[in-house]
């Protein structure tokens, strides 16, 4: 697997401005929405913090696939613009008044789709997505594309996992069983227990062909 690059989520960002600094007028610029007054209520002037705040909250609780944020740094803000989706085809347009999130019309980072290559058997295809998460081997397995690159990647099983998951199961149920020995005078609910983890958790022919025997006290041997 080779990876030329990952898809990327288009990003529009304002200049950054003094956020205590009052806006200097109306901010009404379309995503889906943000259309704010620089005016208060209470007929005082709004901060261009203020402004920005009230277009990001527009923005989010519209369905226009963009998310808003408002981003502070040292006193001064910005306006950030992203598109919820990767890819070259879910980008976005800003129009109207930017007020105070001047620039928010033009693209910091282009939506973009993951470019790649499969070589399997001496054969080599390209590939694109809008998205990094992509299937191989005929949809047999998935993976995230995290950056470029190359890679061998192979299916089958891990036999060393399945043998330490086995392992971890024997030593657990043994562990747990001479526990319950320790205990039996305790009471009859001990003395239950131990008499159903006495019975074989399957038959001895299927525990065998993974490896597993019953010693004469019930442990588990592997």
């Amino acid at each position: 697997l080779e990876v030329s690059q990952t898809a990327s989520a288009q990003v529009n960002s304002s200049e950054f401005v003094s956020g205590s600094a009052l806006a200097s007028g109306d901010m009404n610029f379309a995503v889906e929405s943000a259309d704010v007054s620089s005016v208060k209520e209470n007929g005082g002037q709004k901060t261009n913090y203020q402004m920005m705040k009230e277009a990001a909250e527009q923005i989010n609780k519209g369905d226009s696939g963009v998310r808003a944020e408002v981003v502070v740094d040292d006193g001064k803000t910005s306006l950030k613009l992203t598109s919820e989706k990767t890819g070259a085809a879910n980008g976005f347009t800003v129009s109207g008044d930017e007020g105070a999130a001047k620039g928010i019309k033009e693209t910091a980072q282009e939506g973009r789709d993951a470019v790649y290559k499969v070589t399997k058997e001496g054969v080599t295809r390209e590939y694109t997505s809008s998205t990094n998460e992509i299937s191989l081997d005929y949809g047999r397995m998935t993976a995230t594309l995290k950056k470029a690159g190359e890679v061998s990647v192979s299916t089958g099983l891990d036999d060393g996992k399945v043998v330490s998951a086995v392992k971890d199961l024997v030593a657990n149920y043994n562990k747990t069983l001479n526990l319950l020995n320790d205990n039996a005078s305790r009471g009859s609910g001990v003395i239950n227990q131990i008499r159903n983890m006495a019975m074989a958790p399957a038959s001895e022919k299927s525990m065998e062909l993974i490896g597993i025997t019953v010693n004469k006290d019930g442990t588990l041997k592997l």
